[in-house]
């Protein structure tokens, strides 16, 4: 029995994101879903495309968003905040009251304030070394999108590089 061995390929972090940009484009021109809900089900499969479509023509398709930890965007309805921009409202996680307008919301629906999804965000990637991060809503599954992440991270930069680090290293493995 002859053991074939097959040749590692280095890749640069430029080329993983690469790749991983090309998985969610193409996943979202099939499914036509937005990218951060591609990206969360291509990570949920490794970022296997095959066994990822398999599966999506194959069954029950809220199941495959239940477990992948993310909203099936055919049963998302609009934004669930029906209060005035300027009405404050209580944050779950800093407990502090923030205009509405100054919350973020995820697909799921629990919103929480710009300050509070930050220091959420900082703990779980700096402290936690996750780059999977669940919606901080008690007991919610559903996991934060790579687009919400990054747009929150935006003046915290090594808190993002170090997310977009623990990011390749899920693809990688």
């Amino acid at each position: 029995e002859v053991e074939v061995e097959e040749a590692a390929e280095v890749l640069t972090p430029s080329d993983l994101l690469e790749r991983q940009i090309r998985g969610i484009e193409e996943v979202n021109s099939v499914f036509q879903i937005p990218p951060g809900t591609a990206r969360i089900l291509l990570a949920h499969f490794k970022w296997d495309k095959e066994r990822l479509f398999e599966r999506y023509y194959d069954g029950d398709r809220d199941k495959l968003f239940a477990e992948a930890n993310c909203v099936n965007p055919a049963s998302m309805k609009e934004s669930s905040a029906e209060l005035s921009p300027q009405a404050d409202v209580c944050c779950d996680i800093c407990f502090t009251d923030f205009p509405a307008n100054q919350f973020r919301e995820l697909p799921c629906g629990h919103a929480f304030c710009e300050e509070g999804w930050v220091a959420y965000l900082k703990e779980q990637i700096m402290e936690q070394g996750s780059a999977s991060i669940t919606c901080p809503g008690f007991d919610c599954p559903i996991l934060a999108d790579e687009y919400t992440v990054t747009q929150l991270l935006a003046l915290e930069p090594q808190a993002l590089k170090r997310y977009h680090y623990l990011a390749a290293k899920d693809f990688v493995h």
